[in-house]
């Protein structure tokens, strides 16, 4: 429901922004735009936080502990696998920061998966 709310409060405040009426379609003005829902932005951060993670150095601690993670159920790790399966990304954890952002961008962000 937070999430919802996010969504909601981005579509007024671009209405509010563009003197637009506040019954404009929200996917209709992201897409015309040009900008992300919260939904998208929210999980191209968790990539790329992740890729950040996993290059850093071995002996950081965060690494370790997001490697130890691989398998729980619900995890930062599992989710981030998660939405690199929902991407078509395969070997996130091998993958360049700007190879992803690439990725990521070929994808039809403005359609709610």
């Amino acid at each position: 429901t937070e999430l919802e709310k996010l969504e909601r409060l981005q579509g007024k405040i671009l209405c509010s922004l563009l003197e637009l009426p506040k019954t404009t379609p929200y996917w209709g003005l992201l897409n015309e735009v040009g900008i992300w829902s919260v939904k998208w932005r929210l999980a191209y951060r968790k990539l790329m936080l992740f890729v950040n993670i996993m290059q850093s150095d071995d002996g950081r601690l965060a690494k370790e502990i997001v490697k130890q993670q691989k398998g729980e159920e619900g995890s930062f790790y599992e989710d981030v696998q998660q939405l690199a399966r929902e991407l078509g990304v395969m070997e996130i954890e091998n993958m360049e920061k700007e190879q992803l952002m690439r990725r990521i961008k070929e994808v039809p962000w403005f359609v709610d998966k």
